[in-house]
């Protein structure tokens, strides 16, 4: 006696690899260097992640290679009601070597419009 909804599906491989694209795809190597920063900022427990993340992207712009949430901590040295997140990005030209002015006023603006908008604080070592 099973005291849960039993499932059964029945899939056709031919019908699905049908609608499947299969040829090969390629991305050549980038050919110039890419610059790394990992930014902290104390917000609101109220504020997601995700928003954070999707403001760096849009600051970012086609320089900003990759973003991502690499570190979530509260702890005594984060004010009540508060977190620190804390993102890796990667940013990368691809015609040419970027300079590290160029990130840093990337990173001043995303410091800026995350400050203007959700009241995020860079946290300093």
């Amino acid at each position: 006696q099973l005291k849960q909804d039993i499932f059964l599906a029945e899939l056709s491989v031919k019908a699905l690899m049908s609608g499947a694209e299969l040829s090969p795809s390629f991305k050549p190597l980038p050919r110039y260097p890419s610059v790394y920063r990992d930014l902290a900022f104390t917000i609101s427990e109220t504020i997601s992640a995700g928003d954070i993340l999707q403001t760096i992207k849009e600051c970012g712009g086609d320089l900003l290679e990759d973003a991502r949430l690499f570190d979530v901590y509260k702890g005594s040295q984060i004010p009540p009601g508060h977190v620190s997140l804390a993102f890796a990005l990667t940013f990368r030209h691809s015609e040419r070597t970027l300079k590290d002015e160029e990130v840093d006023a990337l990173q001043e603006a995303m410091e800026k419009d995350l400050h203007d908008r959700y009241g995020a604080v860079l946290r300093k070592l």
